[in-house]
């Protein structure tokens, strides 16, 4: 099946294992140009060798400069960019609200949603100067209906889901598409960790 996606410059966010990579996989299976980053250096490393012509680039999305290094290695080595797919996600601590610690939160919280929006932010221009583009944000089913023990997670779906909203009627205008994904559990090592 061809999706029309051959020579499109795609970012994917903590792409290099689980859903990540197997998102830039099929990207590059499609004959698209792929950059991934993440933090983990040992599966970036994996997964570039799983996949050739892949660009792995290290970056922790909650980071600013370190998005904003990762998009100029970007514009430097694929001249632009068509399509980011936000997936970088931590799960967050599993126990009631008022046990919660400051750090569990906001790190949470940052990786999550201000990571996308770091990411959003330089990638706005790129899908400018060509005249449209696509934005994936990953959210969760978390992101829809309440799940006790799990207030920075759900809270930080919820936000995605705020987020893609408000993106799809800002970015429409410069025809760039803009959707959430809210999925459930999936079967990999996360998804086994509960």
């Amino acid at each position: 099946m061809d999706l029309g996606l051959r020579d499109k410059r795609v970012l994917v966010t903590a792409g290099a294992g689980g859903i990540g990579c197997v998102i830039a996989q099929r990207f590059v299976a499609e004959g698209a140009r792929v950059a991934v980053c993440d933090i983990d250096d040992a599966a970036l490393e994996e997964c570039a060798a799983q996949t050739p012509g892949l660009l792995a680039l290290r970056a922790d999305v909650a980071v600013s400069a370190d998005v904003g290094s990762l998009f100029a290695r970007l514009q430097q080595s694929f001249g632009g960019l068509d399509v980011l797919v936000n997936n970088a996600g931590v799960s967050g601590p599993t126990k009631p609200v008022e046990e919660v610690t400051d750090e569990e939160w906001n790190r949470t919280l940052a990786v999550n949603v201000t990571g996308q929006f770091y990411a959003v932010r330089p990638a706005v221009p790129m899908f400018r100067s060509v005249g449209g583009g696509a934005i994936v944000n990953m959210s969760s089913v978390a992101g829809r209906m309440e799940m006790p023990m799990r207030a920075p997670y759900s809270t930080s779906k919820y936000a995605v889901r705020g987020f893609t909203d408000v993106l799809t009627v800002e970015l429409g205008a410069l025809n760039v598409r803009v959707d959430a994904i809210l999925r459930g559990l999936v079967n990999g090592p996360r998804g086994a960790a509960g």
